[in-house]
């Protein structure tokens, strides 16, 4: 009976450690953003956009991760951590699902007030 008591004690000891284990790790960000719909317009096919809190770059539904600071036509500059300066110097923090296009239009995603 005593033999049966630690093997159970030493049974939960192992599933508490996985499961607190498994809750502590981060989950892995990809590269890959979730599905992306692209305007019916074709100028405004290429974009950078905050996707998973990182900046990609999409061009005919083909994304890659932005590497550097990137100057759209109109003079505005997205930096790679989500900044955007417009070309009147106004600064903008850009968040998930929000675009610039590389005219230099700033596509907000409005988020819906719960409550």
């Amino acid at each position: 009976m005593k033999a049966v008591k630690l093997i159970l004690a030493g049974g939960l000891i192992c599933f508490y450690s996985i499961n607190t284990n498994a809750q502590t790790q981060a989950s892995p960000i990809t590269n890959a953003p979730k599905e992306i719909t692209l305007p019916a317009d074709t100028s405004m096919k290429e974009f950078v956009s905050m996707q998973a809190g990182q900046m990609i770059f999409v061009s005919d539904k083909k994304t890659s991760k932005m590497s550097k600071d990137m100057a759209m036509s109109d003079g505005t500059v997205v930096k790679t951590d989500g900044t955007v300066i417009t070309k009147d110097g106004k600064k903008i923090e850009l968040h998930e699902g929000d675009r610039v296009y590389m005219n230099g239009k700033i596509e907000i995603q409005v988020k819906p007030n719960v409550g």
